[in-house]
């Protein structure tokens, strides 16, 4: 059964290195990545950390383009290599231009797409990845749900055939990796690599990636959030800030507020171990979201909406703030924010989660052959 699985930033290397001990026959995966995060910050560290083999078609990086010029060249480029290897299915993982570009050029060709993390929704169509979440799912002939939450989600949009539960490759990951980033050696490791001393449980692990972050005053505000946390925990937050957000601060000339130290981007081992033994973590990404919480870390969701609604307080210890620094110091008490070594040990009681889904996703990809 030959599979096209289509990548290409952070996130989705992440999923795939989950999924690839599953990918062996009578599965022929053929690997796209399609260079939206290609650079050794963003997706480097990711192919060592995971031990991910090289992609079988590394496409050129985007360079200048931007939007839809962008997506139609990956879109291109995808489609010649369908048209090429003629895949009996296209896999897509999760929101970006990746995914749609892939799910796109699998339609130029009548090729099914299986969209893994079908049926996730914020709610927020101002959002790009919500728009691509529902033209993706919209033309997928198999939809690989996380949780029954998205089963409901595709059902309210009249979408109820070819969708399945498998679970969360991200979750896997974590159940896998856990104990080791649990570690005090680990920990160390990290603060040698980014140059700063680290104590489990003394600082306050925060990351900003998105794009309308990078607005001046909504920059401005997300800074002053991540200062109130340093004030209301006494401890610094370190911050590891996306190249984008970085060049941001510095064009618009914010000045970062004292009790944040400024890191570069972490790998996916060292961001786990951040996450493990941060007093909380705050954050806009949809990924750390869910590996803070999966490690019961209190952690602050600076957004406004969430894919992951199932994961908010009370079920986990997250809540949406937004990037209001008024509102810090109220949930860092709700979810339960503490500081020092005994805290972050007491965390470990929180199960961590089963996994699986690697195993699930094998499973569906072979029960749904798709004959070309």
């Amino acid at each position: 059964m030959r599979i096209t699985a289509v990548v290409g930033t952070r996130p989705q290397l992440i999923k795939l290195a989950a999924l690839a001990p599953q990918l062996t026959a009578p599965v022929e995966p053929f690997v796209i990545d399609t260079a939206q995060h290609h650079d050794e910050v963003l997706a480097g560290q990711i192919y060592r950390d995971l031990g991910i083999a090289p992609a079988d078609l590394l496409l050129p990086e985007p360079g200048n383009l931007v939007g839809e010029a962008r997506l139609a060249e990956m879109r291109r480029s995808i489609a010649a290599s369908i048209a090429q290897t003629r895949p009996e299915a296209v896999l897509v993982f999760g929101d970006t231009d990746s995914t749609l570009a892939g799910a796109l050029a699998a339609q130029d060709h009548n090729v099914p797409i299986i969209h893994v993390e079908a049926g996730v929704r914020s709610g927020d169509l101002t959002m790009p990845e919500e728009r691509n979440r529902i033209a993706v799912d919209t033309i997928a002939a198999l939809r690989l749900c996380t949780s029954d939450t998205a089963i409901a989600a595709l059902a309210r949009e009249g979408r109820v055939d070819g969708n399945e539960v498998v679970g969360d490759l991200m979750a896997d990951l974590v159940a896998r990796l856990a104990p080791a980033a649990r570690s005090v050696a680990a920990l160390d490791q990290v603060g040698a690599r980014i140059g700063t001393s680290l104590v489990s449980g003394g600082y306050v692990f925060a990351t900003l990636h998105r794009a309308d972050v990078r607005e001046p005053s909504r920059l401005t505000a997300a800074l002053a959030a991540l200062r109130r946390a340093a004030e209301v925990l006494a401890v610094p937050v370190i911050f590891a800030a996306h190249p984008g957000t970085s060049a941001a601060i510095a064009a618009h000339q914010i000045d970062v507020p004292d009790g944040i130290e400024l890191v570069p981007p972490v790998g996916y081992l060292d961001s786990l171990a951040l996450a493990a033994h941060a007093a909380a973590v705050l954050t806009d990404s949809g990924g750390l979201q869910r590996e803070a919480v999966w490690l019961n870390t209190p952690t602050l969701i600076l957004r406004d909406t969430t894919e992951w609604p199932e994961l908010l307080h009370p079920a986990g210890p997250s809540l949406l703030i937004g990037v209001d620094a008024g509102r810090v110091a109220a949930a860092l008490a709700t979810v339960g924010a503490a500081t020092g070594a005994a805290a972050v040990a007491a965390r470990v009681s929180r199960p961590l989660p089963a996994g699986g889904a690697a195993e699930a996703i094998r499973a569906a990809l072979i029960a749904r052959r798709f004959a070309r």
